[in-house]
């Protein structure tokens, strides 16, 4: 998507990539969550308040979602390649998050 320039689309898939990971994760120890918004709440609550999950990749995580939500949701709004992958640094950071 990124090689086709569809940066809306890659923001999707990049914040969906991630926002299962962490549904795994929560699976694994039993957790449930039925929102995006719960999901980064008890992201927040369980794993970054106690260190098991770095507080800099629950930031990115969270911004990968405001991109998608531009991407899915604002017709008159195109990501660009700058917000996608300032520094391409996202890719690196999504990849770190869904290990």
């Amino acid at each position: 998507m990124l090689e086709e320039s569809d940066f809306d689309m890659a923001a999707n898939r990049y914040y969906y990539a991630c926002y299962h990971a962490v549904q795994g994760l929560f699976i694994y120890d039993g957790l449930s969550c039925h929102t995006h918004r719960g999901l980064h709440q008890m992201l927040g609550q369980n794993y970054v308040i106690s260190g098991k999950f770095d507080s800099t990749l629950a930031g990115i995580f969270r911004t990968m979602e405001q991109l998608r939500e531009k991407a899915d949701y604002n017709c008159a709004y195109n990501i660009t390649e700058a917000e996608q992958n300032p520094s391409h640094l996202i890719i690196e950071q999504a990849k770190e998050l869904t290990k």
